[in-house]
């Protein structure tokens, strides 16, 4: 009764996801997530009191197989007598029956390293993928590289409750202290951003055309799958080939609307742009193949690269102080939202993952503390701390990829440090042409220059 009434309950909630429209994919993974954890538990309670039911129902030889080879005969079957398949799980499903069609063997000298076998659950093929894992002595090398923290996503529909816990977090701040610096409304931002709520029913695209509806397929037939496994009934068996067929057209119905929709993409292109991003969508590689350098190797590169031993002595030199209010005054709110408006979304953070639109839709109030931040760093002269670290990313340009030296290193700096260079850069850039520091020749670079103009006067005068 227990088992029939969780199959009920999961029954009932992918029969409604498959009535849904995509577009209330979000909706359905709460549910489903809150769903998933009940079903859990009473999945686990069910299958404890179906395990022995179900042992004695199965008809799995377990002793005197014959194998028909010689060669074969001292092999031993793992079905049905190791640990993950003590039941002798069905390997093969179609409309025919169901049996144990797919042996896995190992020779007496090898059993002593099998540690558990199990049949696994697929959806697409009639048989089931047969699974072995082996207690092997290797020694572990331990990872101490640093795993990056997911970027956060900004989404237009928070703004308004984003800008309400940007300002009382920083009031919050403010109760302890005189003023925030960059740590501080790093950490404000991470507070005032809504949580994502992670469901164990969200899934991952595994192909460009596989969508929500190839996913609530699957979960169906899976869940009939696991639900024969258990019982064993000819009808949950036919309801699952059913399913199972079903999933396999809705994927073959999504792959030729993606491909029809694809068609559409590329005669409507209208720029550079659109097309390199499609371009890079069908190119489908992996950045790097067949990397054989570890992270540290990666990391020892980089340090020796960017950071030379000095040979020459230390020059002490005091130039005159020279204060040029252009440059020197303080950093005004209007000078960061001059920056941030030319800023383009989507562009990849660095070691806080903190992209452009957290700062982009902040309020004023944020935006005064982060101009106050720069200030006091900039009369200081020292950077804050948290500013510094940027995230190395390696990018093979050329040759054997195995080779450290065939790769170039792009930095992802924090996106608090981007904007005051900006601002900086600014005041430079401004600075530089209103008192005609530089000179005409210089063309790389500047605002309405090119090299090309010089080119054509050197042409020119050839």
């Amino acid at each position: 009764m227990l088992e029939d009434a969780v199959d009920l309950l999961e029954d009932e909630v992918l029969e409604n996801a498959m009535l849904e429209d995509e577009v209330l994919e979000d909706k359905y993974f709460y549910f489903y997530g809150i769903t998933e954890s009940i079903l859990y538990f009473f999945r686990k309670l069910s299958e404890r009191k179906a395990t022995q039911h179900i042992a004695t129902q199965r008809n799995v030889t377990k002793q005197n197989i014959s194998l028909g080879s010689e060669n074969l005969q001292s092999q031993i079957v793992l079905n049905g007598r190791t640990a993950g398949d003590i039941e002798g799980n069905v390997t093969y499903i179609s409309s025919n029956g169901s049996a144990v069609n797919d042996l896995c063997t190992v020779s007496q000298e090898m059993l002593t390293y099998v540690e558990t076998f199990t049949v696994e659950e697929r959806e697409w093929s009639d048989h089931m993928p047969l699974v072995i894992s082996l207690k092997l002595q290797c020694e572990i090398q331990q990872n101490t590289e640093r795993k990056l923290l997911p970027t956060l996503k900004w989404k237009d529909a928070n703004r308004v409750q984003y800008s309400k816990k940007l300002k009382e977090n920083i009031r919050t701040k403010l109760q302890n202290k005189t003023h925030l610096d960059l740590s501080d409304l790093t950490d404000v931002i991470l507070k005032s951003t809504p949580k994502i709520r992670k469901c164990k029913g969200f899934y991952t695209k595994k192909s460009k055309w596989y969508n929500f509806r190839c996913f609530v397929a699957k979960k169906k037939a899976k869940h009939l799958l696991r639900k024969y496994r258990r019982t064993e009934s000819s009808a949950t068996r036919a309801n699952y080939l059913e399913a199972n067929k079903k999933y396999k057209d809705v994927c073959l119905k999504s792959k030729a609307e993606y491909y029809r929709n694809l068609e559409t993409r590329i005669n409507t292109i209208k720029n550079g742009k659109e097309w390199w991003k499609l371009v890079k969508e069908l190119r489908n590689r992996p950045l790097i193949n067949e990397v054989r350098i570890a992270p540290n190797e990666f990391k020892t590169h980089f340090e020796n690269l960017l950071n030379h031993t000095q040979t020459a002595k230390d020059v002490h030199y005091a130039p005159n102080f020279i204060e040029i209010d252009e440059l020197d005054k303080p950093i005004m709110v209007g000078e960061i939202l001059q920056v941030l408006k030319k800023a383009k979304d989507g562009k990849a953070p660095g070691l806080d993952r903190i992209p452009y639109e957290f700062y982009k839709n902040a309020n004023t109030e944020f935006l005064e503390q982060l101009a106050k931040a720069y200030n006091q760093m900039y009369d200081s002269g020292r950077a804050d701390s948290s500013s510094e670290p940027s995230i190395i990313f390696p990018i093979h340009k050329k040759g054997d990829s195995s080779v450290i030296t065939n790769y170039r290193g792009v930095a992802f700096m924090n996106t608090k440090a981007k904007i005051l260079m900006g601002v900086l850069n600014e005041r430079l850039s401004s600075w530089v042409e209103n008192n005609n520091i530089m000179s005409e020749y210089q063309a790389g670079f500047r605002k309405n220059y090119s090299t090309v103009d010089n080119l054509y006067n050197l042409t020119s005068i050839i």
